[in-house]
């Protein structure tokens, strides 16, 4: 079950699919904690069921931490009970005020709520004394996204920098890093070396492909960028391209500024299409000066095609991708 499990963390289906395995065969562990099947019943986005069940264990065994945990986790980012789920951890904390998941959990419920981040930065420090190693570097993540959130972001890359010495092979947290240092628009040669770790660990890491690209397309280096970009495209379909174009569009803007939008144009040619990438490559055609026949597309694509060339040709602050249909 623990193979499914790993797929499932990423793929809801996958999830889904092995809980009804679960179910065909009988397994159910009750009132006893089992960490593998919470992540399926979370991952499932059965979040009533997963509730129901760190319940269970928890009537059975008030001082499980991890039920009680996992139970605040879900009740407030979830099922919205922020209230019911910040009671639930302080209670824990009450009673275990080294149990670092407690302390974690409440701190990540913490930052997502507005004019609480002075509380969440403590509970991520009172959480880094209990914990060491890849799990700290992984706090110190969290952490250093909160203060990108509150603005702080030389903080933000300074604690990015910790997490990294920590843990030198997490592909997110070089991802992150570099990310982060491309919106603060500043330190572009670490940027760059950051994001081409991370590619090296994993080339085939979608997310970090586009980091590292967007990059050195802003460097205008567009000598290593351009071969990069095909794969890119391909593992990116549409419903990705649209619901990403807020952190897509920098990289098309980036990438006319510095004189490339036909380049990056032909690049669409060759990979299989689909209405969002059409549209997009005609876009970067207008704003690389080709005045091209649109009589033939819809009206709403033809007001999609106007729409995502002015976005690219100017920072509106507001940019999302158009209705297609």
């Amino acid at each position: 079950m623990r193979a499914v499990v790993g797929a499932g963390q990423r793929y809801v289906e996958a999830a889904r699919e092995a809980l009804r395995w679960c179910d065909s065969v009988g397994f159910d562990p009750e009132d006893e904690w089992d960490r593998d099947y919470y992540w399926l019943l979370h991952n499932s986005q059965d979040y009533e069921r997963a509730r129901a069940y760190c319940e269970r264990v928890l009537e059975a065994d008030p001082d499980d931490g991890k039920a009680r945990a996992y139970l605040g986790h879900i009740l407030a980012v979830h099922l919205g009970q922020y209230d019911e789920g910040e009671r639930i951890l302080r209670h824990g904390i009450e009673k275990t005020p080294d149990d670092a998941n407690l302390h974690y959990f409440l701190a990540d419920l913490l930052s997502g709520l507005e004019g609480r981040g002075t509380e969440a930065e403590a509970e991520y420090h009172k959480t880094l004394a209990h914990v060491t190693g890849k799990d700290g570097a992984r706090v110190r993540a969290n952490l250093a996204e909160l203060y990108k959130k509150e603005g702080r972001r030389d903080e933000a890359a300074n604690v990015f920098r910790e997490a990294l010495r920590i843990d030198p092979t997490d592909v997110n947290l070089f991802n992150e890093f570099a990310w982060s240092l491309y919106l603060l628009g500043k330190d572009p040669a670490e940027a760059a070396e950051k994001a081409l770790e991370g590619f090296k660990l994993d080339p085939t890491n979608i997310h970090m492909r586009h980091t590292y690209i967007a990059i050195l397309v802003r460097m205008n280096d567009w000598t290593r960028a351009a071969p990069l970009i095909p794969q890119w495209l391909v593992g990116t379909p549409q419903a990705r391209l649209v619901e990403g174009w807020p952190d897509f569009v920098t990289t098309f803007r980036d990438a006319v500024a510095g004189g490339h939008a036909l380049d990056f144009a032909k690049l669409f040619g060759p990979i299989p299409r689909d209405l969002a990438s059409d549209i997009v490559a005609r876009a970067l055609r207008q704003c690389g000066g080709v005045e091209e026949d649109l009589s033939g597309l819809a009206p709403t694509l033809q007001r999609a095609v106007a729409a995502l060339t002015a976005q690219i040709k100017t920072s509106g602050g507001n940019e999302r991708f158009p209705p297609l249909a």
